[in-house]
C-alpha cells in the first residue's frame, strides 16, 4: 500500500518513557521562579549537548542550559517557571529521539540491497525499502514548520546542492514509483513520484498537529544524536546554576 505524505509519529518507547519521568517530575513540587527542571540523561558529551541546545533552539524554547558532566553523562535544564508552557511528550522527544532521517527508493519484494521496514502506523505491513539512501540527514540544508493553502500544518525540507543533485537524479530515473521517507528505520510516508524533483525541496503534509510538525522539523533542523540517549533522571530542585554550560538555546 503506498500511501501519500502523511504522518503518524507515536511517541517511541525511549521518549514515553522520558514523558513520564518528567511529568512525575513536576508533579512532585509545584514549579517556582527559582525552581530548575534537571534532566540527567546518558552518555553525555559536547557535541551530543549541541544538538540537544539545538533542538531547542529550533522548537523555540530559549534559555535551555545543556552541560557535559563527567562520567558521559549530560545534564539539562530548564527553569521551571518557563515549564508552564512547554509539552511534556514534545521536550521528552526532543531529547532523545535519535532524528536519523533519509529518503529511499521502494521495492516491490525482498531482495538484495533492500530490507522490510515497519511502517510508524504499525497497522499497515512492512515496505521493502532501499539500504542505500538517496539523501541522508546530512543533505538537509533546512527544516522549517508551515501550512498549506488550506491551513493546513506541513513541513518544509530543503536539501543541499549535492543532496538536490542526487535527488533529483533518482526522482527521474524512477517515475512511477514510489520512494520512502524514513525516520529512525520506520516508514514516514511512500508517495509515488510523478515528475522529477529538481529543485531540492519537498513539503510533508496531512500532519495531525502544528506542535507535532514543529517538533519534527525541530528534531531533523537540529540534526541527529551521536548515539542514542537514555534518560536516568528528572526532577525539580533549586540550583545555582554551577559551571560552565557547553551551550544555551537562543
Amino acid at each position: 500500500m503506498m500511501r501519500r505524505w502523511r504522518l503518524r509519529l507515536p511517541l517511541p518507547p525511549l521518549a514515553m518513557v522520558a514523558a513520564a519521568v518528567l511529568a512525575a517530575a513536576l508533579s512532585a513540587a509545584p514549579p517556582a521562579a527559582a525552581q530548575t527542571l534537571i534532566t540527567l540523561l546518558k552518555p553525555g558529551s559536547p557535541e551530543i549537548a549541541q544538538v540537544l541546545c539545538d533542538r531547542f533552539t529550533a522548537f523555540g524554547v530559549p534559555g535551555v542550559r545543556v552541560y557535559a558532566l563527567e562520567n558521559h553523562r549530560v545534564r539539562v535544564e530548564i527553569d521551571a517557571a518557563a515549564q508552564a508552557d512547554l509539552d511534556l511528550d514534545a521536550a521528552a522527544e526532543l531529547m532523545v529521539v535519535p532524528g536519523a532521517f533519509s529518503i529511499r527508493l521502494v521495492g516491490v519484494g525482498p531482495g538484495e540491497g533492500f530490507e522490510a521496514l515497519p511502517w510508524m502506523d504499525r497497522s499497515i505491513d512492512p515496505l521493502f525499502i532501499a539500504t542505500q539512501p538517496i539523501v541522508t540527514s546530512a543533505d538537509l540544508a533546512h527544516v522549517e514548520a508551515s501550512t498549506d493553502q488550506f491551513g493546513q500544518p506541513t513541513l518544509l525540507f530543503r536539501l543541499d546542492a549535492d543532496g538536490a543533485r542526487r535527488f533529483g537524479e533518482a526522482t527521474a530515473a524512477h517515475l512511477g514509483e514510489a520512494i520512502a521517507i524514513v525516520i529512525d528505520g520506520r516508514v514516514l510516508s511512500a508517495p509515488i513520484v510523478y515528475e522529477p524533483i529538481l529543485s531540492g525541496s519537498g513539503m510533508i503534509s496531512g500532519l495531525r498537529s502544528p506542535q507535532q510538525v514543529a517538533q519534527l522539523a525541530a528534531v531533523l533542523q537540529a540534526g541527529p544524536l551521536p548515539e542514542p540517549l537514555e534518560l536516568l533522571a528528572s526532577e525539580i530542585v533549586s540550583v545555582d546554576h554551577e559551571g560552565i554550560p557547553v551551550c544555551t538555546s537562543g
